[in-house]
């Protein structure tokens, strides 16, 4: 975009001369912490049997658009509903161990 004056001074470099050496430390700081919270991943020994329980399971994320759909599908079902009564609907719909009748 010609003429963002935003992106013109997003792209300038920092007047400041500390600022390059100030930002390197916090990233190396960063990249320390998170090797250091993920070593037990990295160092993980991925054996025939872990791959085989593993390979069914659900990432986070399709989890948590199943519950916004359902949330969304009860909410348009029943508008007056409690919030309680859509988690409450919704956690027995996806642990299978109650049958409401407003099925999410």
């Amino acid at each position: 975009m010609a003429g963002d004056d935003t992106l013109t001074r997003l792209q300038q470099l920092p007047v400041d001369p500390q600022f390059e050496e100030m930002m390197r430390g916090c990233i190396k700081a960063i990249i320390q912490v998170l090797e250091r919270q993920y070593a037990n991943y990295f160092d993980i020994n991925v054996t025939e049997k872990l791959k085989e329980e593993t390979e069914t399971a659900r990432s986070h994320n399709m989890d948590a658009e199943e519950i916004i759909g359902m949330f969304s599908s009860s909410q348009q079902k029943a508008h007056n509903a409690t919030m309680d009564y859509l988690s409450c609907s919704m956690r027995a719909s996806k642990n299978k161990t109650t049958h409401y009748f407003t099925k999410c």
